[in-house]
């Protein structure tokens, strides 16, 4: 007599009806008339098929998901990668910008305690050297005259000391002498003209301006 029967996979599924054929139905290439169900499931050692594709899809999604994250995850790591590096740009910058407001602070103070050095070493070679230098000439204004313009006697930055004055200093200067009679100039003899012409030539023409003519003078 010919069965039904059903298989029990892992996945806990009951498969679908499969008929198992007496010998004398498989003879006569037929199945019996009255074909009795076999209510205890036949073992199976794999899941069902739907589970088995559901399976390979929970797969397939959760490596999608998964590479989803990886690449959120590298994306994550390259934005936080960039904000560090402009960070360090920004401290670097910073830092430099500090680091030069430092250095020219501390060269203005250096140059600033050079300045009051050579301001303090300066007064004390003066003082070594026996003073300040002094214009003797600077309250005699209006008196040159009177000492030949030389205000005094003593120019800018010369120490009060009198000058002795040198040998002909306020002395007449001496008259000029008349020259010789080597470099008169000769006069000409009569009938030459001066300009290179010989013979006389009369009398020069007088000019007269319009201006210059007498009352009832006509041309």
């Amino acid at each position: 007599m010919c069965i039904y029967w059903r298989k029990g996979h892992l996945c806990g599924c009951a498969s679908r009806f499969y008929v198992e054929t007496c010998r004398p139905a498989l003879l006569a290439h037929k199945t019996c008339e009255k074909v009795i169900e076999d209510l205890e499931l036949r073992k199976s050692y794999f899941k069902c098929y739907d589970c088995l594709r559901e399976e390979v899809r929970q797969e397939i999604r959760a490596a999608n998901l998964a590479a989803e994250q990886a690449a959120a995850a590298v994306k994550r790591a390259q934005e936080d990668k960039k904000k560090v590096e402009e960070l360090a740009r920004e401290q670097a910058r910073k830092d430099k910008i500090r680091k030069d407001a430092e250095e020219r602070a501390q060269k203005e103070r250096d140059e600033d305690a050079k300045r009051e050095r050579d301001r303090k070493a300066e007064i004390e070679r003066q003082r070594r050297e026996g003073g300040l230098w002094v214009d003797a000439s600077a309250g005699k204004k209006g008196k040159g005259r009177k000492s030949g313009g030389a205000g005094g006697g003593s120019g800018p930055g010369t120490p009060m000391a009198i000058l002795t004055p040198k040998k002909g200093m306020g002395s007449p200067s001496p008259t000029p002498k008349a020259p010789t009679q080597a470099l008169a100039a000769p006069q000409a003899p009569a009938g030459v003209d001066p300009g290179g012409r010989a013979g006389r030539w009369g009398p020069a023409k007088k000019v007269v301006k319009e201006g210059d003519r007498a009352v009832g003078w006509k041309k």
